[in-house]
């Protein structure tokens, strides 16, 4: 598996596939925020250790999912920059030089593109590289 380069018709047309993994992993990783702040307590000492042992194993299943979404969308060359926020690059190259088309869930298409040192903040219309 290794860096896939998207020209911005193939990183759109890969969003059908992306959106609702996107949705998951959102979904867990908010599951997974939750859960590390629930702490319910027994006075019975063992009550409590079987409940921690529920709630760790709990915990780590919802991370190996969280996990396989991640190995999923990595399989189709797909850069998870957040998974709380639904944020993802994919790679492309414009005028010789490395390039990211940049995608948060849910918006309906990839409208921004950045440099790949820029980030989320340094986005700007693709409308400059449809032109191109």
């Amino acid at each position: 598996m290794g860096k896939v380069y998207y020209t911005l018709e193939e990183a759109r047309a890969a969003l059908p596939r992306v959106k609702p993994v996107l949705k998951q992993l959102i979904e867990l990783h908010l599951k997974l925020t939750v859960q590390e702040h629930i702490d319910i307590g027994f006075e019975e000492p063992f009550e409590q250790y079987l409940q921690s042992l529920r709630q760790a194993t709990h915990w780590h299943q919802t991370q190996v999912k969280l996990l396989q979404l991640l190995g999923k969308l990595a399989q189709i060359g797909v850069y998870v920059k957040s998974p709380e926020r639904g944020l993802i690059d994919f790679y492309a190259m414009h005028e010789g030089r490395e390039i990211f088309l940049c995608y948060q869930y849910p918006e309906e298409s990839i409208t921004h593109w950045h440099e790949l040192e820029l980030g989320f903040a340094g986005r700007q219309s693709v409308e400059m590289l449809e032109r191109a």
